[in-house]
């Protein structure tokens, strides 16, 4: 996949702990010609999927799968700075995170209890 897409320079995933596809996590790496606005610091992004709240039996649950995939998400930014050295890719300095799960994904779980699990 990276050797036909010219606009990237390197893709990791991280699985989520229970192998399924919630909570995964993909780092993309752009090739610095394909920065957003030219911005060498907007050098890749971060994508998850994350749980719905009508796939839980409680609010409690949920929140418990959106704050194990803020988890995994830093563990993939983690896990890809520390290779990022010694492969010659630039690091990962800010992340800047959406409330994911928020929103219709939410269901009627307050989206501050959402973005509370986020940051846990």
């Amino acid at each position: 996949v990276l050797a036909s897409n010219p606009n990237l320079l390197a893709g990791f995933v991280l699985k989520a702990g229970d192998g399924g596809k919630v909570g995964t996590a993909f780092v993309d790496v752009f090739r610095s010609e394909a920065c957003v606005h030219k911005d060498a610091r907007n050098l890749g992004m971060v994508y998850t999927v994350g749980p719905k709240r009508q796939d839980c039996p409680s609010d409690q649950a949920f929140l418990a799968q959106v704050e194990a995939t803020a988890q995994n998400v830093c563990l993939a930014c983690t896990q890809y700075n520390a290779l990022a050295g010694a492969e010659g890719l630039p690091r990962l300095e800010v992340l800047r995170m959406p409330l994911v799960s928020g929103g219709a994904f939410a269901g009627k779980c307050p989206k501050d209890a959402v973005a509370a699990a986020l940051v846990r």
